[in-house]
């Protein structure tokens, strides 16, 4: 396990610019994610290779001595997402209006990661289904494809809100987060 400088940096400034009090709440909320995507590693018995604090984010590296079939590695990652909804119906159940706030946080965590996007859970899904039922090069054109449909209405509306003076940072950060997901490494 590595910690990068870069991610201390950034969760430091998150938490220390977040007078919402959000900050902390989606960070506990990712490390449930990625929990759910090691509970499952281990049950299929292949813990990761190494688990990085990186920048934006928590990458999981898994070993690449073994493999799991395309259908195990649609479960890993869909159990990122799960445990987002599991939590997020718990918090719920307990009402409370801290607690709803937070279930809303899981939820949104979890749908944003089934966005069938770059290296998000979900365009690693689609990439998993495709090679199930094609080449390897038809599943990669698959993939990039339901990628590229499902980001350019995201593009078209932080471009939008920015040319009528209403940019929204945060969609347009996404924006690119996303855009550079497509072409980043699929290693996970």
């Amino acid at each position: 396990m590595s910690v990068s400088y870069p991610f201390l940096a950034v969760l430091t400034a998150f938490l220390t610019f977040d007078k919402t009090g959000l900050g902390g709440q989606m960070f506990c909320a990712a490390l449930l994610h990625e929990l759910g995507h090691l509970t499952v590693m281990y049950l299929f018995r292949q813990p990761p290779r190494s688990i990085d604090f990186v920048s934006f984010g928590i990458r999981i590296r898994k070993q690449q001595s073994t493999a799991l079939s395309y259908g195990k590695e649609v479960l890993v990652f869909l159990a990122g997402p799960l445990s987002n909804f599991i939590s997020a119906a718990i918090l719920y159940i307990i009402a409370d209006a801290q607690f709803t706030q937070l279930a809303l946080v899981h939820i949104l965590l979890g749908l944003f990661n089934l966005l069938p996007i770059g290296a998000l859970d979900g365009g690693m899904i689609v990439g998993n289904l495709a090679h199930c039922f094609t080449s390897e090069h038809t599943a990669k054109v698959i993939s990039l494809t339901v990628s590229l449909l499902c980001l350019l209405p995201i593009m078209a509306a932080s471009f939008i809100l920015a040319i009528q003076g209403k940019a929204n940072v945060t969609l347009i950060v996404t924006s690119f987060y996303l855009a550079f997901t497509i072409f980043a490494s699929k290693d996970r």
